[in-house]
């Protein structure tokens, strides 16, 4: 029988189900250095954020 592919929304909510912070709480390196090329107002937005 063939192995059953890993199922993604399982894996995610196990990975980030806890009150801790995965990625940190701080902005990344990047965006620090792009903050001042940003025109005044702008927001950084999540890729999947769309509206």
């Amino acid at each position: 029988m063939a192995e059953q592919p890993p199922d993604a929304a399982a894996q995610w909510n196990a990975r980030f189900n806890h009150p801790a912070y995965v990625y940190g709480t701080q902005p990344n390196d990047f965006l620090v250095e792009m903050a001042p090329r940003l025109p005044p107002g702008a927001r950084n937005r999540p890729a999947n954020d769309v509206a």
